[in-house]
C-alpha cells in the first residue's frame, strides 16, 4: 500500500466518523425537539405511548457510533454491501 492510497483510506475513515456524529447528533436535537413537542400538542396523557419509541429511536441512532467506538467495523447500511444489499431487495425496482 502506497502512501497516497493510505491517506486516502484515512481521509475517507475521517469523513465517515464526522458523518456518524453529525447525523447522531442530528438525530438526538429532533427527537428532542419531538420530546418537548408532544406534551404541547397533545395534554392527555395517552403521549406517554411515544416516549419509549423516541428513546429505541434515539438508541437506534446511537449504536453505529458506539460500535465504531467500540472498534467495530462499519455494520448496517453505511457498509459497504449494505448499499447493494438493499437495492437488491427493494420493491421499487425498475423491471
Amino acid at each position: 500500500m502506497n502512501t497516497t492510497d493510505s491517506r486516502l483510506r484515512a481521509a475517507f475513515a475521517e469523513a465517515e466518523r464526522r458523518g456518524l456524529l453529525l447525523t447522531a447528533r442530528l438525530r438526538l436535537a429532533i427527537l428532542a425537539v419531538l420530546a418537548l413537542w408532544l406534551p404541547v400538542e397533545n395534554a392527555s396523557q395517552s403521549l406517554l405511548f411515544y416516549y419509549p419509541f423516541l428513546v429505541g429511536f434515539a438508541l437506534i441512532g446511537l449504536a453505529p457510533l458506539a460500535l465504531r467506538r467500540a472498534g467495530c467495523p462499519s455494520t448496517g447500511p453505511s457498509s459497504r454491501w449494505g448499499f447493494r444489499q438493499r437495492d437488491t431487495c427493494s420493491p421499487n425496482q425498475a423491471r
